[in-house]
């Protein structure tokens, strides 16, 4: 399995509809979405670093740690929109399906969902081994946030808003070892955060 960060469940819904592509930006990412940073969650504080508008419903923002790169991060936040009334937990389930799929060949993946007030999270493990399957070459931790959401023109949208930790190589054991013990930390500090105001511009 070959990681593919931009590959989220609401990118999956859409292939259900059409092509997406990426469409990488410029040097400075434009701001689609009113939300240019930083995002100040848990111990992290995100830049912008990446922005894509592949259909006209949909749109993603991608935010780093000063100092990393999308290539090989160990923490960066996912901020997608989809346009229209699609139901946070009908797009949450579309992962799920994907990760039970993943799971019958890597038992390593696993997952957690939470409900509350209309809202989904979702908290997944990940998994990539070296080529010849002895060791883990990328741990990959996400909590994806699912909500509905009307943005400040009044057009009905759902919002995920998504944090992921990587570790590569040597460090996955630390890694998964740390996770197990602070596990909850991010997540409360996700399902805490207020979510931005949107403003969806072409």
């Amino acid at each position: 399995m070959k990681f593919n960060h931009r590959l989220t469940s609401i990118a999956i819904a859409m292939l259900l509809t059409g092509n997406v592509f990426a469409q990488q930006s410029p040097s400075a990412p434009k701001d689609r979405l009113g939300v240019s940073g930083p995002l100040q969650i848990g111990r992290g504080s995100y830049q912008l670093a990446w922005t894509s508008h592949p259909s006209n419903n949909y749109y993603k923002q991608e935010y780093l740690i000063p100092g990393e790169n999308l290539q090989q991060f160990k923490h960066l936040v996912a901020l997608e929109i989809l346009t229209g009334n699609n139901s946070p937990k009908d797009i949450a389930a579309a992962k799920m399906a994907e990760l039970n799929k993943l799971k019958a060949t890597n038992p390593m993946v696993n997952y957690q969902v939470f409900e509350k007030n209309g809202e989904v999270l979702l908290d997944f493990l990940l998994t990539e081994n070296t080529p010849d399957g002895k060791q883990v070459n990328i741990a990959e931790r996400n909590i994806y946030r699912y909500t509905s959401i009307t943005d400040k023109n009044g057009k009905p949208a759902l919002l995920l808003l998504g944090v992921s930790e990587r570790a590569y190589h040597k460090d996955v054991p630390t890694f998964l070892k740390q996770l197990k013990e602070h596990r909850m930390d991010l997540l409360n500090a996700l399902a805490a955060y207020k979510l931005p105001a949107i403003t969806i511009s072409e």
